[in-house]
This record gives structure tokens, C-alpha cells and sequence, in this order.
């Protein structure tokens, strides 16, 4: 799982000498017992050592060294892997996803984790049953508990009490003799009581999984009467939005989990990324505020002046960032558009975009399904302006 504070520290790392790898080890994917991935990587790694300049060639060896060491000795089990090696960097990220295949040597290359977070961002699931109340988060594809309430009632000093028959029976329960009441009733009466008291408790921690775990969306597990009464207790509640609601019990397997609420949720997302782009095309078919196709998006964010970038998952560009003044542009031949610079990193659109939208703190969307394909039609990007 790649947690905010993971990527604030790389972020942040004083260091500029950093080994990036973005390997594919879906081990469904082989040949000759090696994975296509890996023997990429051999390829890619001898591409970029001819880049190295000469003072930096012994340093670079060495962290090739060690990341080849990772990669051949470590038995990955997901479908792909973030590495990064440095003097004293040295992480592993293993995700349920996959990436696009990258090797850079300088700063840590984070911008498809900023991409993956986006594309995979996190939702809740929320189960509730008679006695139990879970909070899971799924992101990259991963199921992860985050709370658990149990009701936890005791009841064994209850006092549950039956009349002794009169001496005189007489047809149904006998109540208010000598000895006490009927309580069977008040019994019920109370649990009842507790419980309902128990589910609002719980809603409560609602307000943490905005503040803590960037969920704005849950998927509603449970049985359904039970999910009808828990709903009552959330229609006041503004801090998340249910999106859906799924038939499958507390004790489900992760997978279960995963493949029922997934579906419930890209179900929500497909429909509300159809109205993003449908206002999207629609404002920028008028100039109001809004504008599609690589070059318009790209020089509105270089300006800052977007408010939201929209991008299909589809999208295959490839951009260059010039070393000497930072200018972004799509990948082509000739100097720096900007400075006259031949010196440039390349890589693809989510190598590069992501940081230039997190330094000037503009929203992210990425799209799939029939909004994707419609908006691949205008360039595969587009944006919302601030002014």
C-alpha cells in the first residue's frame, strides 16, 4: 500500500542520485522461466548507463548492482513493484496493480504513484450485522481493515424473570404475581435500546475516513434489514456519500469483498465521470472556462491557470522536460520551445504531468469506461480553468 506519508518522504529526499525502476512481475507473464519484465529491465538499464556521465558511472553501477539484486532475489507475489535505491534510499512499494514500465536515475520518480492514486483512488466498505459494525478500505485493488466495533453486550446479570404458575392456571402468562413480572419483553426492549445506541456510536468515526484515509465514497456491506436501519442513521451524515449497496456477509473472503463492492463502485464512477465529461466538452465547445487537447491543457497548467485536469486512461504520450529551465512540452525533435535547450528527460505523460499538477495544486481526474473512450476522440486530456 503506498500511504500519504510514504510519498510525502519521497517526495521530500535530499537525495538526487536515486535509481527508479516501475517493473511489471505478474508471474502469469514469463519466458524461459524469466519474466518479460525482467529481461526488459536488463535492456532498459544498459540503455540508461550509456547516459551516465563519466563521474557518475562508478555510482551508478553500484545502485544498479544492489536494485538487480532486489529484482532477481525477491519473490514478488503482486502484479508489480516501485523501486527505489539511493545511497541510503532503499524502498520497495508492491502493488496489486499494474504500471508502465520506467527505469530514471536522479530525483525519486513518483509521478505514477501520484497517477495510481488517482486512477485507483481508495473507497469504504462498511459492514454491519446484529453485534459487529467493519470499516475496510479498498485502494490499488487491496482490501485493508481500518476499524472494527463490537457491540459487545452482556446480558448475564439481566434479570430475565417468569412467574411461577398460579395455583390456578389460567390460559397465557400470568403477570405482576409474587416474584415479578414478565421481562422478556423489557429484555428485548433493552438490547434493542443498546444496539441502536451501539450503531450510532459507530457513526462517529465517519469523520475519519475523510480527514484520514481519503474516503469520500462507501459501499454499504451487510444484510439488507440491517443496512435499511443503519442507512436511517446516516441520511443526516455528510461527511461521505453511500454509492451502493452490496448483498454479501460480514465474513466474506477479501476477494469476494473486493470483486462485488469494485463492481458497485465502478458502476457510480463510470456514470459520474460521463457528466464530468459531457461538461466538459460542453464548456470548452463555448470557451467557457474550459479547454481539450494536449497543447491547450498543457500550456493552461504550465500558466496555472487550471482548476481540474482530465485525463483518459487510455492516453499513450510521450513528453520531455527540458533540464536547464523545466519546460514540459510533448516529445518531438528540435531544442527547448522555451530556453533554445537540447538536453532533456523524456518519459511518458504519467512520469511528468502529475508533478506539474501537484506543484500547482490542481485536482486530478482520470478516467475509464465510455467517458475515457469519448474524451480520447479530443486529445485524451482536457481541463477546467480557474480564471
Amino acid at each position: 500500500m503506498i500511504e500519504t506519508s510514504k510519498l510525502e518522504e519521497l517526495l521530500n529526499s535530499s537525495e538526487d542520485k536515486v535509481l527508479t525502476i516501475y517493473l511489471n512481475t505478474d508471474s502469469s507473464v514469463s519466458d524461459g522461466g524469466r519474466t518479460a519484465s525482467q529481461i526488459w529491465l536488463k535492456g532498459a538499464l544498459k540503455d540508461l548507463k550509456k547516459k551516465i556521465s563519466r563521474d557518475d558511472l562508478p555510482y551508478f553501477e553500484k545502485v544498479e548492482e544492489k536494485a538487480q539484486l532486489i529484482v532477481e532475489g525477491t519473490l514478488f507475489k503482486e502484479k508489480s513493484a516501485i523501486i527505489f535505491v539511493g545511497e541510503v534510499l532503499k524502498e520497495v512499494i508492491t502493488l496489486q496493480v499494474g504500471v508502465e514500465k520506467e527505469v530514471s536515475f536522479g530525483k525519486p520518480s513518483i509521478g505514477q504513484i501520484i497517477w495510481l492514486l488517482e486512477e485507483y483512488r481508495p473507497y469504504g466498505v462498511i459492514f454491519v450485522d446484529a453485534t459487529k459494525v467493519e470499516f475496510l478500505r479498498i485502494q490499488l485493488n487491496r482490501v485493508e481493515m481500518i476499524k472494527s466495533f463490537d457491540l459487545g453486550l452482556e446480558t448475564t446479570d439481566w434479570r430475565k424473570q417468569r412467574l411461577m404458575p398460579p395455583s390456578s392456571p389460567r390460559d397465557g402468562i400470568t403477570r405482576g404475581a409474587m416474584g415479578g413480572g414478565d421481562r422478556v419483553e423489557a429484555f428485548v426492549d433493552r438490547v434493542e435500546a443498546n444496539t441502536q445506541r451501539f450503531y450510532k456510536e459507530t457513526t462517529s468515526f465517519f469523520s475519519q475516513l475523510k480527514k484520514n484515509y481519503n474516503i469520500n465514497e462507501i459501499v454499504l456491506g451487510g444484510s439488507e434489514i440491517i443496512q435499511d436501519r443503519y442507512l436511517k442513521l446516516l441520511s443526516k451524515n455528510k461527511e461521505v456519500m453511500v454509492v451502493g449497496r452490496v448483498a454479501i456477509p460480514l465474513y466474506a473472503p477479501p476477494k469476494e469483498v473486493l470483486d462485488t463492492s469494485l463492481a458497485v463502485f465502478w458502476e457510480y464512477e463510470r456514470e459520474r465521470e460521463k457528466k464530468i465529461v459531457e461538461l466538459l466538452l460542453e464548456r470548452s465547445a463555448t470557451g467557457n472556462l474550459a479547454g481539450v487537447g494536449l497543447d491547450s491543457s498543457l500550456k493552461t497548467l504550465k500558466d496555472g491557470k487550471a482548476d481540474t485536469v482530465i485525463i483518459s486512461r487510455q492516453i499513450k504520450v510521450s513528453l520531455r522536460e527540458c533540464k536547464l529551465c523545466f519546460n514540459l512540452e510533448k516529445d518531438k525533435s528540435g531544442p527547448c520551445s522555451f530556453c533554445g535547450s537540447e538536453v532533456f528527460a523524456r518519459g511518458s505523460i504519467k512520469t511528468f504531468l502529475p508533478l506539474l499538477i501537484r506543484k500547482h495544486k490542481i485536482k486530478l481526474e482520470i478516467l475509464g469506461g465510455e467517458a475515457s473512450e469519448v474524451l480520447m476522440t479530443y486529445g485524451g486530456i482536457g481541463a477546467f480553468w480557474r480564471y
